[in-house]
């Protein structure tokens, strides 16, 4: 599976009734097609949280490599870093129309199967002319300046580059400080790291609230979701993102092997077993030496054992001896699956 190159970023903002209004465009390109031609597309349209929502999930892919730049891997942080910046000084949005149309091209802005859903919105958003419209199979017309609200509801059904063309991009516009996010860095920044386990070179334990453990998966994809939640963290303390990450990823770095004595309890009955985890339950007991428990079995984590009991996830707690270990702050999290450190990138 090949890698998407992003090649360049473009924050454009306009003042809409209910507040400011961000357009985000990036040019990227895919590592596996050939030519490698970058080309813009709209990524978000609409408010400030759902502005940082998109950039740190897509930031998130940075940590595991699937978002590179031309030169090869970026961090997550480095990516942010550039967004931010961008969203800084937005480039002034010119107002443009948002053509609606029912088609079966894979660029159409409405596709027969969420015809209901697009009009949906529409009518909550005070737009029943145009809903009726489509429903009737005729085209729509929307303006981006005027229908702000609905369009940024659209685009969360749609993928916003169907409803804003890439050649809307303002490329030539000037910027505007005034419609851009600077918010007062945050005071007193207190970082916390995970607690956490090392179980091989890519799988980590991580705690439950509860205060069992649970293999959490690969490092990269542990770090990738930390990333895309992290979003709502940094809007309540600007600035934070960079120490937060690094952090994180230092502590799963760093994490203690596995004690020995550990044992692994592992749930056939829990409801989220499903047909995989089922039949990988099935052909443990079968394949190694197993103790059975009132809810499954009990198993000692060996090399020969060690890939079944990390992808049965949920369904398996493992539970560690006592030992002695320097207090440190840790947090109890829910995460899943991922890699290591990268070069920033702006």
């Amino acid at each position: 599976m090949g890698a998407t190159v992003t090649c360049k970023k473009l924050a454009a903002a306009f003042a809409g009734a209910d507040g400011v209004f961000y357009v985000l465009f990036e040019q990227t390109y895919e590592k596996n097609c050939y030519p490698h031609t970058p080309s813009w597309s709209c990524t978000y349209c609409g408010g400030i949280d759902g502005a940082l929502r998109g950039i740190f999930r897509y930031a998130s892919s940075c940590e595991g490599g699937m978002l590179q730049n031309r030169s090869g891997c970026i961090t997550p942080e480095g990516y942010i870093a550039g967004w931010m910046k961008e969203m800084a000084s937005p480039m002034r949005m010119p107002d443009c129309a948002i053509a609606l149309q029912v088609s079966d091209s894979i660029y159409a802005s409405v596709s027969a199967g969420n015809v209901e859903a697009v009009c949906g919105i529409l009518d909550s958003n005070g737009q029943s002319a145009a809903a009726d419209a489509i429903r009737a199979g005729d085209q729509a017309t929307l303006s981006l300046h005027r229908d702000a609200v609905a369009v940024a509801s659209l685009c969360a059904e749609i993928a916003p580059w169907r409803l804003i063309q890439s050649y809307a991009a303002p490329l030539h516009e000037p910027r505007d400080a005034s419609l851009g996010y600077h918010p007062r860095p945050a005071a007193g920044l207190e970082v916390v790291r995970p607690a956490a386990f090392r179980i091989d070179d890519h799988n980590r334990l991580l705690q439950r609230e509860d205060g069992s453990w649970f293999c959490a998966g690969w490092q990269y994809a542990i770090v990738g979701e930390f990333v895309a939640g992290l979003w709502k963290v940094e809007r309540k303390a600007p600035g934070s993102f960079k120490k937060r990450i690094q952090a994180f990823r230092d502590a799963l770095n760093s994490a203690e092997p596995v004690p020995a004595g550990t044992k692994v309890v592992v749930s056939t009955r829990a409801p989220a077993l499903d047909d995989y985890r089922r039949r990988t339950c099935d052909q443990f007991v079968k394949r190694f030496p197993v103790k059975p428990t009132p809810e499954g079995f009990e198993a000692a984590p060996s090399a020969e054992n060690l890939y079944d009991l990390c992808s049965l996830r949920d369904n398996a707690t493992w539970v560690l001896p006592p030992v002695e270990r320097e207090p440190a702050p840790t947090v109890a999290l829910r995460t899943q699956h991922r890699h290591g450190n990268r070069p920033d990138d702006e």
